[in-house]
């Protein structure tokens, strides 16, 4: 028996409630979620890089590292290129790009077969990309994309938009377009951290009260709006929502390349904390790094929220002895009488989620509880 299923077979108290809220193991559908995410390279080993890798960074190794002997035949074609591509060339750069998807649109192929000849035309090492072609053709993806970053001229993330462009990547696998894990699993398994997700304030006091009631599908993960790209009016019948860790909070704004959260408030001005487990992914499309989770899992939370809203919303607001402007943020609990009840109250969200970072564990018995039944 594992430590979730004993929590589960102890007497429901307010000490058990208390712990289960704070604990969250990995549930079926996040094993099944990690399956899913690591079919994303389409059964290839990405090799851990030799360099910490984050965000974008991240984003072209395993783009490049899922398909290396296809990549490395774009650039040996490359390579080959005089002045200007021949027909022979391009050719060979197409049909490598047809490997990828055989039923894309032929224009689409040669079109961006022919944008990336050009691009190759215009480097002038052309043997340092036979080299990085030689490399991934040999599965060293390490080596090959540390030698792509040496090329003066050689545009990473253009060279894979023109793949996933001609390929159509984005309509026909929208989760493998933009999303990759980590290839250090230490770097892409969460196990019960803390996690906050932005939403409405309706939405917050809604969630608060009841936990999480919707999620979306594996295999649409990368489109979380209320319509896809395709025009169907999204999905929300699945088991997975998205959060973010809150050690990935910073004031950096230069950090916004490495993946890192500096506007919490992105998705809605009520956030949502808990205890979660899941997996951290970088969405290339968000520029962010996002923890998915089974949002069947999360047993309570803390409502972090303005205090303007929380008046609108019925909510307690905190009174504060400075000018108006100061402590607009504040952490809400619930009390024992079952009530909201104010715990903290700081200037800006970060400070409230630092603070529920730094202090949520001692004050887990005044979460908001949810019915562990469901």
């Amino acid at each position: 028996m594992n430590f979730n299923e004993y929590l589960h077979s102890r007497p429901c108290t307010p000490l058990t409630e208390a712990v289960m809220a704070l604990y969250e193991g990995y549930t079926k559908s996040d094993m099944a979620l990690g399956k899913h995410l690591k079919s994303l390279d389409g059964g290839a080993t990405i090799q851990k890089p030799s360099q910490p890798l984050e965000g974008d960074a991240q984003h072209h190794y395993v783009g490049l590292a899922r398909s290396p002997k296809v990549i490395a035949s774009i650039l040996a074609a490359g390579a080959n290129i005089n002045e200007s591509p021949t027909e022979e060339d391009l050719g060979k750069i197409a049909d490598a790009m047809r490997q990828l998807n055989p039923k894309a649109d032929e224009q689409k192929i040669t079109g961006y077969a022919k944008a990336i000849g050009n691009r190759m035309a215009s480097i002038v090492d052309k043997d340092k990309l036979m080299a990085a072609a030689k490399e991934y053709a040999a599965n060293n993806t390490d080596a090959g994309y540390t030698t792509l970053t040496q090329i003066d001229g050689f545009n990473i993330d253009l060279f894979l938009q023109h793949i996933r462009n001609g390929i159509e990547q984005s309509k026909f696998d929208g989760d493998r377009a933009y999303m990759s894990l980590n290839p250090d699993p230490k770097k892409s398994r969460v196990m019960n951290k803390w996690l906050f997700h932005g939403t409405s304030p309706q939405s917050g006091v809604n969630i608060a009260l009841h936990g999480f009631d919707r999620g979306n599908l594996m295999g649409d993960l990368a489109y979380n709006n209320s319509e896809g790209a395709n025009g169907q009016r999204h999905n929300y019948s699945g088991d997975y929502l998205f959060a973010f860790d809150a050690d990935d909070i910073t004031d950096d704004r230069d950090d916004y390349e490495k993946g890192h959260v500096y506007r919490v408030a992105k998705y809605g001005s009520a956030i949502i904390m808990f205890k979660g487990s899941g997996y951290k992914i970088y969405h290339h499309g968000d520029a962010e790094n996002q923890v998915i989770f089974d949002y069947h899992e999360p047993k309570g939370c803390f409502l972090i929220m303005k205090k303007n809203e929380a008046k609108r919303e019925s909510l307690p607001e905190k009174q504060s002895n400075r000018d108006k402007w100061a402590e607009d943020y504040q952490v809400l609990g619930q009390g024992k009488d079952g009530k909201p009840k104010i715990l903290y109250a700081g200037d800006g969200a970060k400070s409230c989620i630092a603070w529920v970072k730094n202090n949520g564990d001692t004050y887990a018995r005044y979460m908001f509880k949810w019915n562990t039944a469901k």
